[in-house]
């Protein structure tokens, strides 16, 4: 969370789950620096993201970042390139890195059939930028997937489900450009 404070970027954060994910000494214990920009919010297990966007007070126009504890140090660089893909009058950014790796296609037996062209393929990084009434829109009843949850993946599929003018890639590495017409990811 540290990087996030420091980062310029972010004016508040709302950590939010299950009071069971703070406990002192748990695997899963979350701590929470002592700054007033920091607000930790108790939720049910099934709906974590619907009551931090909730304790956010976001106006419709304001850029919530929704970020996942599993991908920690994210640079600054890609919290600035997602807000400010959003600030371009998107309504989703979802920061991406380009596949390196080889990527192999293959039947229900296991035998490669074939390798998959990566020009086109991304991985998806975290932390998701939305417009907040986009996120609104995402969490509406039936526009979300059947497994409420606070992952990228999921998150991603609720903005993909919702009515939104567009979402758009954001360059998820800090040494490429960030300006909208130059993006190389």
């Amino acid at each position: 969370m540290h990087g996030l404070l420091d980062s310029g970027c972010v004016d508040r954060i709302v950590v939010a789950g299950p009071a069971r994910h703070r406990a002192v000494g748990t695997p899963s214990a979350v701590e929470t620096p002592a700054d007033p920009r920091v607000h930790v919010v108790d939720t049910a297990e099934d709906d974590p993201l619907r009551a931090g966007l909730t304790a956010t007070a976001a106006a419709a126009d304001d850029v919530v970042l929704v970020h996942d504890p599993a991908r920690p140090f994210v640079p600054a660089a890609v919290l600035r390139s997602a807000i400010d893909t959003v600030d371009t009058h998107v309504d989703v950014a979802v920061p991406v890195l380009p596949v390196a790796d080889t990527v192999k296609v293959v039947d229900a037996d296991g035998v490669v059939r074939g390798t998959r062209d990566r020009t086109h393929l991304r991985h998806v990084q975290s932390p998701l930028a939305f417009r907040a009434a986009a996120l609104e829109r995402a969490l509406a009843p039936g526009a979300r997937p059947t497994r409420p949850s606070c992952s990228p993946t999921r998150t991603c599929s609720a903005a993909r489900s919702a009515p939104s003018p567009a979402t758009r890639s954001a360059c998820a590495s800090p040494r490429r450009s960030t300006s909208p017409s130059s993006r190389p990811c």
